[in-house]
């Protein structure tokens, strides 16, 4: 099944359950849906896009599954409060296998004091890090309120950027972590790089708040290679967030040489000293126009040609199959009938006419001549 939600699904109520899992329904999550009333309401492995609307809160469903899909935003605040197909709290929220990021409305708790809590709660393999989880997770969560209970998290999708940085030996080069700087309690860092085996090595000795960002004085060649990061806190210790990596690559040493060049050149500048010929500017601009200029006429030219080409072979295909179009077969003929055949004009017919015929007429007009 393709195509999108029908929103006319709003009213339906009263069933067991409503599955529309594993098809292909695209497009946003109509907010008709929360007057669906069911005990299970699974929308997973579909391709839903969008945010989640805060009025799928209104739904009474004891279990909602929205896994497997592409859904981005946050997890809207209202979730925390929504009821269940029975008057109870639900069952189960599942989100898992999303696009989702920003902020969780929803309570990690298992002994809630308001009686919203949850048998399963499934959050993980979105694009959620500590600083959207922390505020949702409650610090008192114990297994002896609710054995039964599941809550998953962990793992989240890779967070911040990947960079490719070029090594100019004996420079400074700092990696930076730009995830979680200001979480409470505050998250811990520790930098790690990739060998040639990708062989994971530590470069830091243990995960540290203050290891934010990591300097290598003084780089060289022996520095490139792949450096990335692993965030952990202690109010989520099933978790750790993995950043993508920092390259360090060594140019070419061609490219180095003009790098260099271009960063220092001046009017006054003693580096281009260095070298045994003069740059004339004014020459290099000419034969850059000049360049240009033929390469222009070149492709004015293969236009040109193929624009005629393309002409030609329009004209041709259409006057091939319309060259008959307004041709018209005009036929004409004239007869004269027996009975209107006149004395005075059978005389003037050759004898010949009336030799094949025996009638009385013929004979006739022979006796006459």
């Amino acid at each position: 099944m393709s195509g999108n939600v029908s929103s006319g699904l709003g009213g339906v109520g009263g069933y067991n359950g409503f599955d529309l899992s594993h098809n292909l329904l695209s497009d946003s999550l109509p907010i008709t849906l929360s007057g669906l009333y069911a005990q299970k309401v699974n929308l997973s492995y579909n391709k839903l896009l969008g945010n989640i609307p805060p009025e799928l809160a209104l739904m009474y469903a004891d279990v909602l599954d929205l896994s497997h899909n592409e859904l981005t935003g946050p997890i809207p605040d209202e979730f925390s409060t929504m009821g269940g197909a029975s008057q109870q709290s639900p069952r189960q929220l599942l989100f898992s296998y999303n696009q989702l990021s920003g902020s969780v409305g929803l309570k990690f708790e298992v002994c809630s004091a308001n009686g919203h809590g949850y048998d399963s709660l499934a959050v993980d393999n979105n694009f959620f890090t500590f600083t959207d989880l922390l505020p949702s997770i409650h610090s008192s969560v114990s297994s002896l309120c609710c054995p039964q209970c599941s809550y998953f998290y962990s793992p989240q999708d890779s967070v911040d950027v990947r960079q490719v940085i070029p090594i100019v030996s004996g420079s400074s080069i700092t990696l930076t972590a730009h995830i979680d700087r200001n979480t409470n309690p505050a998250s811990e860092y520790q930098w790690f790089k990739l060998d040639a085996d990708s062989t994971e090595e530590a470069i830091t000795p243990s995960p540290s708040a203050s290891d934010s960002t990591f300097v290598i004085s003084n780089s060289s060649n022996t520095d490139a290679g792949e450096y990335y990061y692993k965030i952990t806190n202690m109010a989520a210790q099933d978790m750790t967030l993995v950043s993508r990596t920092k390259t360090l690559r060594v140019p070419p040493s061609e490219d180095t040489k003009t790098y260099v060049i271009c960063q220092q050149y001046d009017s006054t500048n003693t580096t281009l000293q260095q070298f045994d010929y003069t740059v004339d500017w004014n020459q290099q601009v000419q034969q850059c126009m000049a360049s240009a200029a033929q390469a222009d006429s070149v492709l004015t030219e293969y236009a040109i040609n193929k624009l005629l080409d393309q002409q030609i072979t329009n004209f041709y295909n259409k006057f091939s199959t319309q060259c008959m179009e307004k041709v018209k077969e005009h036929l004409s003929y004239t007869y004269i009938t027996r009975n209107t055949i006149t004395r005075s004009t059978t005389t003037t017919r050759p004898a010949a006419w009336c030799r094949p015929c025996r009638r009385k007429e013929c004979i006739r007009s022979r006796r006459q001549r």
